[in-house]
């Protein structure tokens, strides 16, 4: 009698240990389409409506992402520290296994997309498959403008550090400010870190560009405000303010939603950063 209870014993942990390593297979041929919002990538990056995706691993590990016309990702390279606007519309992201066995990416539309263990043994690490995908940007909106009701980007924390370092971004922030100033005093950027640092005689000026909200600063000057009427001198932002969850970054959490700036030919931008909806108000 004892001898059948072990034998039954052991066929039910075997057949046990079997579901839990039996491998799934995937239809790569499968396309599906992104229909809710807030779908994120890692947590921090929202894939916009319209955005498809399939996988391109039968094991599950791995998929690729087309972007609806008008956006672009931001890409990564690790070897070099640069980063760049893809020119394609696509991207990848893959789930490595820290161990023995394998990751699967998992969607589900209330979290969006990440690495479930699967038969993975160690610790499952999400990334992209050629270059790190650290943002979405909206390439219709390729020159500054102060339209608010823009399609927005969203980019990761690394995302948004790297932003103002892109060449398209350099370009379009020093061409502006050289018509801002062509006749006029600048400011010293170097002493202005925060809001209450903006001499009386200017102001911050919050535009948008490939979707990310970038402030510059300007002259309260007649002609300016005559070329740009929707600017608004008495409604110009004075703070950053954080709605939503905040990042994983503990550095960050710890500061809180605050103005960082990156300085480029002699001026220099800023942006709101320290939450997934930290916006200059």
């Amino acid at each position: 009698m004892k001898k059948i209870i072990f034998l039954f014993l052991l066929c039910s942990y075997i057949l046990n240990v079997f579901a839990q390593t039996e491998t799934k297979e995937f239809n790569c041929a499968v396309v599906y389409t992104i229909t809710e919002e807030n779908s994120k990538l890692d947590n921090e990056i929202t894939l916009p409506i319209g955005t498809t995706w399939s996988y391109t691993s039968s094991a599950g590990n791995a998929v690729k992402f087309t972007l609806p016309k008008g956006y672009r990702f931001i890409k990564f390279n690790e070897t070099t520290n640069v980063a760049r606007v893809a020119e394609e519309d696509g991207g990848g992201y893959s789930c490595t296994c820290g161990g023995t066995g394998s990751c699967t990416v998992f969607y589900q539309s209330k979290l969006g997309y990440g690495c479930l263990q699967s038969t993975c043994s160690g610790t499952c690490t999400g990334q992209g498959t050629s270059s790190k995908i650290i943002g979405i940007i909206n390439s219709d909106n390729d020159q500054l403008s102060l339209d608010k009701n823009i399609g927005k980007a969203s980019l990761s924390i690394e995302g948004m550090a790297n932003f103002l370092k892109l060449t398209e971004v350099q370009h379009e922030i020093k061409k502006n400010y050289d018509f801002a100033y062509a006749n006029m005093k600048k400011p010293d950027f170097n002493s202005i870190n925060s809001f209450k640092d903006i001499p009386s005689e200017y102001f911050m000026a919050n535009f948008y560009f490939f979707g990310v909200e970038v402030g510059l600063i300007l002259p309260k000057d007649e002609s300016i405000m005559k070329l740009m009427p929707e600017l608004n001198v008495e409604s110009a932002p004075t703070s950053c303010s954080c709605s939503g969850s905040n990042l994983t970054n503990k550095a960050i959490i710890a500061a809180g939603c605050k103005l960082e700036k990156e300085c480029i030919f002699g001026y220099c931008a800023y942006y709101c950063t320290g939450c997934t909806t930290c916006t200059m108000k």
